[in-house]
């Protein structure tokens, strides 16, 4: 934490909290492949522009990883974030 903290004080903040944090992003496998499919966000622009072939493949990787990593209908992804909060003076 000690270099956000120094880049938000090099940057002329005050009053800094800065922390970390911690979750799971849970999710069930087809809800996360969705928007790829949709051609959304770069993955998806990559998955609509190959072969049906190859997009069948990635289909099946993806769903053969997740089923791996899947408990409860869900894949349970560890998260972590650093933030910082801060004043500005005027």
């Amino acid at each position: 934490m000690a270099g956000l903290d120094g880049l938000m004080t090099e940057c002329g903040f005050v009053s800094i909290v800065a922390g970390e944090l911690s979750w799971s992003f849970d999710i069930s496998p087809e809800d996360l492949w969705r928007p790829v499919t949709a051609g959304i966000a770069v993955i998806g622009a990559t998955y609509q522009a190959q072969s049906r072939e190859t997009k069948q493949c990635m289909t099946e990787t993806f769903y053969r990883l997740a089923g791996e990593r899947t408990t409860g209908g869900e894949l349970h992804l560890p998260s972590e974030a650093i933030f910082a909060v801060a004043e500005r003076p005027a």
